[in-house]
């Protein structure tokens, strides 16, 4: 668990939201805005995968969180696609696309479910990009 922001932007420190919260913390709506993205204000389609059996998170806090994420948007507005697939035995790092197994078990799940997890989602990932290409700012 990092306890300093590990990302920066034009060499500042971007802040973060400690890994912290339980899942009870998160559906009871704990303030995790000092380090969490403005997704809302986003100009851009989003596409977001989780894994329900994420051990780099905590079990079922990724999902979570992405659903929440997509809340923002709804009540936001938000003008652009936005999907959130869940995978409800796959781990962190299925959506890192046609590693070899020891790799894609690596952040819980288990081997199987997230090369299952993975083939599901790579082509719907492709698709979402194709149909929503980059947009000027």
């Amino acid at each position: 668990q990092a306890s300093e922001p590990e990302w920066t932007y034009r060499g500042e420190r971007v802040p973060f939201a400690a890994n912290t919260p339980t899942v009870a913390d998160l559906r009871a709506g704990v303030d995790v805005s000092g380090g969490s993205i403005p997704i809302e204000r986003s100009r851009a389609a989003v596409f977001l995968d989780s894994g329900g059996a994420d051990t780099i998170s905590r079990p079922g806090a990724s999902t979570l969180m992405g659903d929440l994420l997509l809340e923002r948007l709804r009540r936001s507005k938000h003008p652009y696609p936005y999907v959130h697939l869940s995978y409800p035995d796959a781990g962190h790092t299925f959506g890192m696309m046609y590693l070899p197994g020891p790799i894609a078990a690596s952040g819980g799940g288990t081997e199987e479910a997230n090369v299952k997890a993975g083939a599901d989602s790579t082509p719907r990932l492709f698709a979402f990009l194709e149909r929503n290409p980059e947009r000027e700012a």
